[in-house]
């Protein structure tokens, strides 16, 4: 089934606005969609507001301008069960407590026009989103001019792999999709196995390890609409080897679990997310623990 409700955060900036075309064309379905705008009117240091009057006009002009261009964007979307939600309060808590309130299984958003540079080391609204939503969150960067053709999807052992399975299973419907399926071992495991052991011996160490990953991964995805993926093991960081792959397989999108909100280990990839998040420059699925969508 698709997911019964998705939240797409729509500044109207173009990036927001191809995210919320996207997602409609590819990932819409029966779900009700809930384009999510937030009107934030900065309040005037104390020592300024006597030169100020108040901020509620400006917050009705800015609510009727967005209601017009929301207006306008649903109307040329041509589908059914689409709607806008106008409210004011900062991108990220607007975009959640809309989440929240719905129970959206999926939550959009793009880059919304983020400069590059001191924003990405202090985390911007697609970071704020991730860490804090409820649910699964696709950032959409960079998204194909079509459906996703090829899909990289990251395993890690826990609670969380049925659900990016599934969640992978559904962004790669397309029946001319390709998919990746891939795990990266810690490459001090290998030392591990062979301890003081020499070269030849740590490469066969290697090679067990990475024969019983592939394993692991077929038997992850036998009786799954992602049975006959293509599987790939790597020893590395999570993080590097992913983005490495994306290059290599020309991956237009990446699924990967996520950390569970308020917890305090990782889930899945755990930290990996952030990594996705401020080095990537594509579109990434984070997958969280609390909903799945089976294609």
């Amino acid at each position: 089934m698709t997911p019964r409700c998705i939240v797409v955060g729509v500044d109207l900036s173009e990036p927001s606005i191809v995210a919320a075309r996207w997602t409609v064309a590819h990932l819409g379905g029966d779900s009700e969609i809930i384009l999510a705008h937030a009107i934030c009117v900065p309040e005037p240091p104390r020592f300024l507001r006597m030169l100020h009057t108040s901020t509620q006009p400006l917050i009705e002009d800015a609510k009727l301008g967005a209601e017009s261009r929301l207006g306008g964007l649903i109307s040329s979307l041509g589908a059914n069960r689409v709607r806008h939600d106008i409210r004011v309060g900062r991108p990220d808590e607007v975009v959640i407590a809309i989440a929240r309130e719905f129970g959206a299984e999926l939550v959009v958003i793009g880059p919304n026009g983020e400069r590059p540079g001191i924003s990405k080391l202090l985390g911007g609204t697609a970071e704020r989103v991730t860490h804090q939503s409820p649910s699964s969150v696709l950032l959409a960067r960079a998204l194909p001019a079509g459906p996703a053709r090829t899909v990289l999807v990251a395993l890690d052992e826990s609670e969380i792999t049925p659900a990016v399975l599934q969640w992978a299973a559904r962004i790669a419907s397309h029946p001319d999709a390709n998919v990746i399926v891939m795990h990266i071992v810690n490459p001090l495991l290998s030392g591990a196995v062979a301890v003081n052991a020499g070269s030849t011996e740590r490469r066969r160490a290697e090679d067990q390890l990475r024969e019983g990953a592939e394993r692991w991964l077929r038997e992850r995805i036998a009786g799954t609409r992602l049975e006959g993926a293509v599987t790939e093991v790597a020893f590395g960081d999570p993080g590097f080897e992913i983005l490495s792959a994306v290059e290599r397989f020309g991956a237009d999108l990446v699924v990967v679990g996520r950390n569970s909100p308020g917890r305090g280990r990782a889930a899945g990839l755990g930290g990996t997310s952030a990594f996705l998040l401020r080095s990537g420059s594509g579109a990434v699925l984070l997958v969280g623990p609390n909903n799945a969508a089976e294609g």
